[in-house]
């Protein structure tokens, strides 16, 4: 998947706000500002990380772990911004590192790569490495219409031939979130409520 992922991710980008316009993007930064005062960031699927110098404006003093299993998108995510406290590694999450605890974590369309039995394992992984009070930021599609289903069944198709992705159903993602505790603290909907920005805290 991840060679897959190496061929479109010079286009990925610019692909994404052909389709999307700028609901993409907005959905990526509407809440970072929430973030501020976090100490350490973990980053998984972190794609192109265009987004990165908006998050170190509000955050200058932030320690940043930004993992991608793409080498290319992690390449493009490195040319973007040089800051010694962005800690860039190719992987998937068993190369988190244990060295510490994360109060924040940012997962941006990396949900939707994964069935339900793989991202429940996934994120108790993630989980074991956060703080208690951990902020968890998420962007990604639901399929809550008719037309959401259509429009998924066609992305999988294009990933499964250009990108060799084998998932090719949303996982209910929230649900997932919901059995390790996590509850929603905010929601923002975007293009006609395909893709939904979430901030999660833990609620023990």
């Amino acid at each position: 998947m991840s060679k897959g992922f190496d061929r479109i991710a010079p286009i990925y980008d610019s692909l994404a706000r052909f389709i999307f316009g700028s609901s993409i993007v907005q959905s990526q930064i509407c809440f970072l500002s929430n973030l501020k005062d976090c100490k350490t960031i973990l980053v998984l699927g972190g794609g192109t990380g265009w987004w990165l110098s908006d998050l170190r404006s509000l955050n200058p003093n932030s320690r940043i772990v930004f993992i991608d299993q793409s080498t290319v998108m992690l390449k493009l995510a490195q040319q973007k911004i040089k800051d010694d406290h962005i800690i860039f590694i190719r992987g998937s999450v068993d190369e988190i590192p244990q060295s510490e605890k994360y109060d924040a974590v940012i997962l941006y369309n990396y949900m939707d790569l994964f069935s339900n039995e793989s991202l429940s394992l996934i994120l108790n992984q993630i989980k074991i490495k956060t703080e208690k009070d951990s902020l968890w930021l998420i962007a990604d599609f639901v399929s809550e219409k008719l037309w959401h289903k259509v429009f998924l069944r066609v992305m999988y198709l294009f990933f499964y031939f250009f990108a060799g992705l084998t998932t090719q159903t949303l996982p209910d993602w929230k649900e997932q979130l919901a059995k390790i505790s996590l509850r929603q603290v905010k929601c923002q909907r975007f293009y006609s409520g395909f893709i939904h920005s979430c901030l999660f805290q833990f609620s023990y």
